[in-house]
């Protein structure tokens, strides 16, 4: 709507499935989504009411790679992370021996700008995001 401004889109996206939704006492509505896989966007038009529309690719699912043994303390990091977060994820124990998920994990929790955020999920190498991510991750971890 209006009230957000104008719309960016990435060339880069993930996937999105409504899950469940409610209408809220103040009128707005909230909404559960599960991500998915990653596409790219082909191309896209704006309608005259607004509505963006476009055609997308679904990408093939990220490299994986076990997440090497410098990396644990910031799987256990994460894992209390998003343990404040419990509502909002959901995750085996397996999760954070993979060192593409604990990666994206950490780019979606850290409050970075959208763009940088949208840099990190775009990398396909799990073990380039991580390294990428460490000095931030150090930076959380010394406040910890």
């Amino acid at each position: 709507g209006s009230e957000t401004g104008p719309v960016e889109m990435a060339s880069i996206g993930t996937l999105a499935q409504i899950v469940d939704w409610d209408a809220r006492d103040d009128g707005m509505l909230g909404i559960v989504a599960r991500g998915g896989g990653r596409f790219t966007l082909e191309t896209s038009w704006r309608r005259k009411d607004g509505l963006n529309i476009g055609r997308i690719s679904v990408l093939p699912d990220d490299e994986t790679a076990p997440l090497p043994a410098e990396w644990r303390p910031f799987a256990a990091l994460l894992r209390r992370i998003l343990s404040r977060l419990e509502s909002q994820y959901h995750w085996s124990d397996d999760d954070f021996a993979e060192a593409g998920w604990v990666g994206c994990r950490f780019a979606e929790a850290l409050p970075l700008p959208l763009a940088q955020k949208q840099v990190l999920l775009e990398m396909t190498n799990p073990l380039e995001r991580l390294r990428m991510l460490r000095p931030l991750v150090e930076a959380v971890r010394r406040k910890e």
